[in-house]
């Protein structure tokens, strides 16, 4: 078993994680004791991981819907026709409404969307903008005023 070292990228304190490795597939996840943020705790969310990268129902290739909305039928495609398709539609959507038509949000900078920034960019359109004002800034800024820092989940040893 191999064992790689690595972050969770779900939210803000990247804690780390230590990725068990058996024939290439992630088998278990655990907290990084040497990581000096998460010092091996992790939340709820990161000790999902797993579920995360190996749902059943995880989406890994472009699918494309046949017939009605709502009808729930799909045909998958390859990323050339998916990529080309969505090209010729937002090709056609600026000539006929604008760069401005095309807007971005996103949360609280999990990454800073450099690359969607840059296509827009590319694209002509200044319309990218945050949420932080409703996303995870206010819970972050009143645990940090209230107990000092951000609560770790279920795994908090009693009396801290």
């Amino acid at each position: 078993m191999e064992i790689r070292r690595s972050y969770c990228g779900l939210c803000h304190p990247r804690c780390g994680m230590l990725l068990h490795i058996d024939n290439g597939k992630v088998v278990k996840i655990t907290g990084d004791p040497d990581h000096p943020i998460s010092r091996g705790v992790l939340c709820e969310r990161g000790r999902l991981m797993l579920d995360h990268i190996y749902h059943p129902d995880r989406l890994n290739h472009p699918l494309k819907r046949v017939g009605k909305r709502g009808e729930g039928k799909w045909q998958r495609i390859t990323w050339d026709q998916a990529l080309d398709e969505v090209a010729e539609k937002l090709a056609g959507l600026k000539e006929k409404h604008g760069a401005e038509t095309l807007a971005f949000t996103h949360g609280t900078k999990r990454t800073y969307h450099w690359d969607c920034r840059r296509f827009f960019n590319l694209f002509g359109s200044p319309n990218t903008c945050g949420v932080n004002t409703i996303c995870m800034c206010p819970s972050y800024a009143t645990e940090y005023a209230t107990y000092g820092g951000m609560v770790m989940g279920s795994e908090i040893p009693p009396g801290s």
